[in-house]
């Protein structure tokens, strides 16, 4: 080598050692770039497991929607979907790498991929729950909120006078900052901007439902009313939030005749959705049609969300391959850098080495003949 120790060429010296640690980082990051493909490897091959006994599942869900099956042929379908749905638990819970678990945990490991420390020089290689897929996808169970009922009311009444003039109740209604007035007519006709008429109390909450869902407003606000015909009441709903009995309030001027205005509101408790649980404590079957519906519309959101992880880590598989191509190249460059300044020109050496071999040659030769020649002289005389 040229550069044994640093007095050999100071400057060299330094430069060979940071051409060094470059090298041997990279190095090690190749390393940790197959140690990557690994991970991603393992996570590909165990979600595509997974992705298979859903199809499977999903497969039975469709047999059992048939017309033709029994509920006790549905009931010996479900025995093979609750044991796929278990093996999916199973594999959730014990695909580990090194410790890691990669199927139960939504999050990543970070591969460094250089021999320079930054947040930069790392891929993440994300893992995933399979057990928390329906939180995942783009359409989740919605969350549930408190509801207001408001009951059909009572007494909003009145009668038409010998000019045709509507003498019963007038009822103002406030939500959310909107105002509106319904006034008994038989006619039951618009009057004026937030203003309406209605002719009894089906017909009341009929008007005040159409008035929610049609009010610029409240919709921006999330509210929306459900009329039930059946029993003239309407649910209230807010998908924001919570919706108080009080939410909406009214206030009644009776007409001179009939019985006087009442409405009642009851609240609608928030359903507590169940938290979905790690297979296989879904209470997902298929041992009715209508079980079977439910639980093929779930299976197709996991599935949605399993195929984007697939092709996210797909993506990710092929993205270490190339990094480790290019800490390849890299290394070798450095190698060969690192060798012009720190090793001797072999080629430049065996030249130089040779001439002055030469040269020496000759001179002894030289020198030698140059002894030579008085000797010879003094044996021909001699003669």
């Amino acid at each position: 080598m040229r550069i044994n120790a640093s007095r050999d060429d100071a400057a060299g010296s330094n430069i060979i050692s940071g051409l060094t640690r470059m090298v041997m980082g990279n190095q090690q990051a190749q390393v940790n770039t197959l140690h990557g493909v690994s991970v991603a490897q393992t996570m590909d091959g165990s979600v595509q497991e997974v992705n298979t006994l859903y199809q499977r599942m999903r497969e039975l869900g469709i047999q059992s929607l048939n017309g033709t099956y029994s509920n006790d042929d549905r009931e010996q379908m479900d025995l093979e979907f609750q044991a796929l749905y278990k093996e999916i638990g199973r594999i959730g819970n014990s695909v580990t790498f090194n410790g890691h678990n990669l199927l139960n945990t939504d999050g990543e490991i970070g591969i460094q991929v250089d021999f320079e420390v930054s947040q930069g020089n790392k891929v993440p290689v994300k893992t995933i729950n399979i057990g928390n897929l329906d939180a995942l996808s783009s359409n989740p169970t919605p969350t549930s909120f408190a509801k207001s009922q408001i009951n059909q009311p009572t007494g909003f009444d009145g009668i038409i006078n010998v000019l045709g003039i509507p003498l019963g109740d007038s009822v103002n209604i406030s939500l959310a900052g909107e105002t509106l007035n319904i006034s008994y007519d038989i006619a039951n006709g618009l009057l004026a901007p937030n203003t309406a008429t209605a002719n009894n109390g089906a017909g009341f909450n009929s008007v005040l439902a159409n008035w929610v869902n049609t009010n610029s407003a409240l919709q921006t606000a999330g509210y929306s009313a459900a009329f039930n015909s059946g029993d003239g009441s309407i649910v209230l709903s807010n998908s924001n939030g919570d919706v108080s009995t009080g939410a909406m309030s009214f206030s009644a001027i009776d007409g001179p005749l009939g019985a006087p205005f009442s409405i009642s509101q009851t609240s609608i408790p928030a359903g507590t959705p169940p938290p979905e649980p790690e297979p296989p404590g879904s209470a997902m079957d298929i041992r009715t049609q209508a079980s079977a519906t439910t639980s093929i519309d779930t299976i197709d959101r996991r599935l949605g969300v399993l195929t984007d992880f697939l092709t996210e880590t797909g993506s990710t598989l092929n993205r270490l391959q190339q990094v480790h191509h290019s800490l390849q190249s890299k290394i070798e460059i450095d190698k060969g850098v690192r060798s012009i300044i720190q090793d001797a020109d072999y080629a430049k050496t065996v030249a130089t080495y040779t001439k002055e071999l030469i040269l020496n040659q000759s001179a002894t030769a030289m020198l030698a003949q140059s002894k030579n020649v008085p000797l010879n002289i003094i044996n021909n005389l001699l003669r």
